[in-house]
């Protein structure tokens, strides 16, 4: 239910205590090249912390780290989760961490540490490792639980405090990753799409048959430039009487609400949070607490709803397109390792890796060469004079078709034929 259009890699520890549930997790978008950290979570078994490496395409290797530390830790137990941030913080030159730390005796505005033991030492990591506390506002009742730590303060911009995540009683913070550089091209942010349920079929027959197709495809041509005089008297048709539709890049689309029930649920839910964080009233909150029910409950209601209607609709194409689109990496491969640990990111070293396992794993060739009889030499008595396609026939293959299915190489789909 949390990433039901399968747009990101997830990286998940979950808690492993007898209460159920519980656990962290990081979300990286597809789009994005991202692997696991390589550290050893099993020597830090008492920990609930993962930890992800982004890498872009200005050659930056941006380390996330999500880290919580319950309220009632031990002593024992504080000191390993130190130990593996502290890990983590010497392996790393770009590194941010975030996460709820329960430490709110620390003054962060002020820089002044707690006096209990847990405080002196976290903040003590903070100072030796360079790390900058970014959230200003409490993110539960007054104090500041969830922080934003990072080495380098340049990195991170526009912080801000804001509604909780579905039921949590904490607020949520939200942040933005600055990256400078690059020698990729940048990508555009809207996609133009022909829309072909909507063609104005009648006037499109009209534009064809006032075409004098003897013209265009009598004239002595070869095979392949008869058929592109005759792709383009159709595309010019095409741009006629073909809408077409804008739509916002799949890397910068955010997710949007198709119902208007939860989309008015999602701003009670706003609107309600600002008046209780104005106000704390015992009132107020169990206002937004069920306005948070149900916002939750309308949410998997609409989710269900699309399901079903897929369903119903009895459509097998777009069933495995749904289907593709939840279980395939949408940039193509992921990052591989290599034989000897490293992480191989560029497209021609993930062909070179996956060729050179292919291979291995396949029969190898012994040499011998299979005996095959004598090829017959083709004289010009086989040669074919001439080839004759009937318009019965060409009409006959044209209704098989399906006219759901996608364009081919040409551009040209099913359903306008």
């Amino acid at each position: 239910m949390l990433d039901p259009q399968s747009q990101f890699n997830i990286y998940r520890r979950d808690r492993t205590s007898v209460w159920p549930g519980g656990g962290v997790i990081i979300f990286i978008h597809k789009s994005l090249q991202s692997s696991l950290h390589s550290i050893d979570g099993s020597c830090f078994p008492n920990t609930e912390s993962i930890a992800a490496h982004i890498y872009l395409a200005s050659g930056l290797k941006i380390c996330i780290a999500c880290v919580y530390l319950p309220p009632n830790i031990s002593i024992e137990i504080f000191h390993e989760n130190l130990s593996y941030l502290k890990r983590i913080c010497l392996l790393e030159n770009l590194l941010i961490l975030a996460g709820d730390f329960n430490l709110p005796k620390i003054d962060w505005t002020n820089l002044v540490p707690g006096q209990d033991t847990k405080s002196t030492e976290f903040f003590d990591l903070c100072t030796s490792n360079g790390l900058n506390q970014l959230v200003e506002a409490p993110t539960r009742l007054n104090n500041i639980l969830d922080l934003l730590l990072c080495n380098d303060r340049a990195l991170i911009s526009d912080i801000s405090v804001g509604v909780p995540f579905g039921m949590s009683d904490h607020n949520s913070v939200t942040f933005s990753i600055v990256t400078v550089g690059g020698d990729s091209e940048p990508c555009a942010d809207t996609i133009q799409l022909l829309s072909w349920n909507k063609v104005e079929w009648n006037n499109f027959a009209a534009f064809c048959n006032n075409v004098n197709w003897y013209e265009i495809i009598s004239a002595d041509q070869s095979a392949n430039e008869l058929w592109d005089s005759f792709c383009a008297v159709i595309k010019t048709g095409v741009d006629q009487f073909v809408p077409k539709l804008m739509l916002k890049n799949k890397l910068f689309r955010t997710r949007k609400f198709k119902s208007k029930v939860v989309r008015k649920l999602h701003a009670k839910k706003q609107k309600l949070w600002i008046k209780r964080r104005k106000n704390m009233s015992v009132k107020d909150k169990q206002k937004y607490k069920a306005a948070a029910k149900n916002y939750k409950r309308a949410t998997i209601q609409a989710q269900e709803q699309a399901e079903l209607k897929l369903v119903k609709t009895n459509n097998l194409g777009e069933f495995y397109k749904q289907v593709n689109k939840n279980s395939v990496h949408v940039s193509g491969v992921g990052p591989l390792k290599s034989s000897t640990g490293d992480l191989v990111l560029s497209d021609s070293g993930k062909a070179e890796l996956l060729n050179s396992f292919f291979v291995s794993a396949c029969t190898s060739d012994n040499g011998v060469l299979p005996q095959l009889p004598d090829q017959a030499i083709i004289g010009d008595e086989f040669t074919l004079d001439s080839l004759t396609f009937r318009t019965s026939q060409t009409k006959q293959i044209l209704k098989k078709l399906k006219s759901k299915t996608s364009s081919g190489t040409d551009g040209l789909p099913p359903i306008l034929f």
